[in-house]
């Protein structure tokens, strides 16, 4: 299965909008869009690596460890972001309805799938 294939899987699941794999300087490697500006695409890759970096000094300071999963609840949508390997990032763009345990799930079973595909 392609990273394509396994982001289009993610929106399939309803709400779902975009699904992204950007690098850890926020360049875009692949994307899959459905209902969402794609021209936010690029600043929200570089944002969401920039965002999951903030969110790993602060468990290096507090002695937390790495992040495993980060999410970011807007008033229309949210933002998953999970690390996939040590420099890739999954990005989820979701509608304020969707499922998020649903997404969260989906992510973890595809985690394994995608960090190959990359």
């Amino acid at each position: 299965m392609s990273a394509e294939d396994i982001l289009n899987e993610f929106i399939k699941l309803g709400g779902v909008v975009a699904g992204l794999i950007v690098d850890a300087q926020g360049k875009i490697l692949n994307s899959v869009v459905e209902n969402f500006s794609s021209s936010d695409l690029n600043d929200i890759g570089l944002l969401a690596s920039k965002g999951l970096k903030s969110a790993e000094i602060m468990g290096q300071q507090l002695s937390k460890g790495a992040v495993t999963h980060s999410v970011i609840e807007y008033v229309d949508n949210v933002i998953a972001m999970e690390p996939v390997s040590e420099d890739k990032i999954l990005v989820i763009i979701a509608t304020k309805g969707a499922n998020l345990g649903r997404i969260r799930y989906e992510v973890r079973k595809q985690k394994k799938a995608l960090g190959a595909a990359i």
